[in-house]
């Protein structure tokens, strides 16, 4: 259940995240969901459950770093 938890928490964040930065007026929306961050989502399912909360931590920063609206 940690997983399904951690990934859940990732993807929260990735819609928040988008979602800040989409909605500024400049947003090259494109760009933002061209992310490599965000490309890693579809990846999840894959993290060896002894170290996702790792994983998951290091992807939110990721997608902070690239998408931005924080």
């Amino acid at each position: 259940l940690s997983k399904q938890l951690w990934m859940l928490a990732v993807i929260h964040h990735a819609h928040d995240h988008l979602a800040r930065s989409a909605s500024s007026e400049d947003a090259d929306t494109d760009a933002l969901l061209a992310s490599p961050a965000l490309a890693e989502l579809g990846r999840m399912k894959y993290w060896d459950p002894e170290s996702t909360e790792q994983s998951a931590q290091q992807l939110m920063r990721r997608i902070t770093e690239e998408v931005g609206g924080a």
